[in-house]
């Protein structure tokens, strides 16, 4: 057992639309990512804006017990999800939104299959600073040792990066989420001023919302 079992999960992800509803509407899927630690909920504010829209397929997944397990588990265990959705997609291409560990992965994920938009919230692209990592390893999980450290993995070309960083965030400075030094790299920096690590997902929510829907129908987007 580790310490993150005894850790209810945060949130409630609510019923989110199926595989059928890209093909109705042609719109991309998404994939939206936990972080390490964390749970579908975390995304709450933003899952539910998108199952009220109901325009595309959405999944977002539980994975390598709350993401903790080792990388390699998580992402092969992400990658079915996406293979399933990338069959699916109108384009043959989906969408990712990730948040910290969960931006990692859909980076990833990039470098297997085709993404055209990865959204990261306080992702740790390039690791995180090393705070106690093989306690963390052994107490929550094994995925620590293995990200608190510098990573060098380069973005493919042909997917587009929007990088949410934070000046409060202390779990992943803005600098471990900054893509833009690779070659042929495209990425834009959005700034969350103020935003603790962990609030990324709800602060951000509206704004990604608007993102994934474009602005010709952001307005439409919102419950009313």
């Amino acid at each position: 057992m580790h310490l993150l079992d005894l850790v209810p999960p945060h949130g409630v992800a609510p019923y989110l639309p199926g595989l059928s509803a890209s093909a109705a509407t042609g719109r991309r899927p998404v994939l939206i990512l936990h972080g390490a630690a964390g749970s579908p909920g975390n995304f709450e504010d933003l899952l539910r804006l998108l199952a009220h829209r109901s325009d595309r397929t959405v999944v977002a997944p539980a994975y390598g017990r709350r993401g903790t397990a080792r990388l390699e588990r998580s992402a092969a265990e992400l990658e079915a999800h996406a293979r399933r959705l990338v069959a699916a997609s109108p384009d043959g291409s989906i969408d990712i939104v990730g948040h910290s560990l969960g931006g990692l992965l859909g980076l990833l994920l990039a470098q297997r299959l085709p993404v055209a938009r990865l959204i990261g919230l306080g992702a740790c692209f390039r690791g995180c600073p090393p705070r106690f990592p093989r306690l963390l390893g052994a107490c929550v999980g094994p995925v620590y040792p293995q990200i608190m450290r510098p990573l060098d993995i380069a973005p493919p070309a042909e997917t587009r990066i929007v990088s949410y960083v934070s000046d409060l965030d202390a779990v992943v400075p803005p600098e471990y989420s900054d893509l833009s030094d690779y070659p042929g790299a495209r990425v834009e920096t959005v700034p969350a001023p103020g935003v603790l690590h962990y609030r990324l997902p709800l602060d951000t929510a509206t704004e990604v919302f608007t993102r994934l829907c474009g602005p010709a129908v952001a307005p439409a987007c919102a419950p009313g």
